[in-house]
């Protein structure tokens, strides 16, 4: 779990109501055997969405890329590449992955992280 999803929630800071996401592939703990394709599926008025990676559990260094409308991304050479080097910064042999999606009133909310072997 991430460590914001251990934080208290007071009654006066409960997120208001926004778009949610929910990633399909890859599975969680999958291992990647050359750039895979991340899909996802939003819902609640989400209308763009962003793939983010982490090179932390804590899911810190992060690298985030372009919004897009579409509930797929397939890394391009040099997007993989970035990957894979966040993926050996720590010595983890892995990255941490999350959607986030944003409605058309701007309001975003993240998916769950899922691990990624990169071998």
């Amino acid at each position: 779990r991430r460590n914001l999803d251990r934080l208290p929630t007071h009654a006066r800071h409960i997120p208001d109501a926004g778009p949610t996401v929910t990633s399909l592939s890859p599975a969680a703990d999958a291992t990647a055997i050359g750039a895979p394709t991340f899909t996802w599926e939003g819902a609640d008025g989400a209308v763009e969405f962003r793939v983010n990676v982490a090179s932390e559990p804590s899911l810190r260094n992060v690298k985030s890329f372009r919004w897009s409308p579409d509930e797929t991304w397939s890394p391009s050479r040099k997007q993989w590449r970035k990957i894979g080097r966040l993926a050996a910064k720590h010595g983890h042999g892995a990255v941490w992955w999350w959607i986030t999606a944003r409605d058309a009133d701007g309001r975003q909310r993240s998916g769950r992280a899922r691990l990624l072997l990169v071998p």
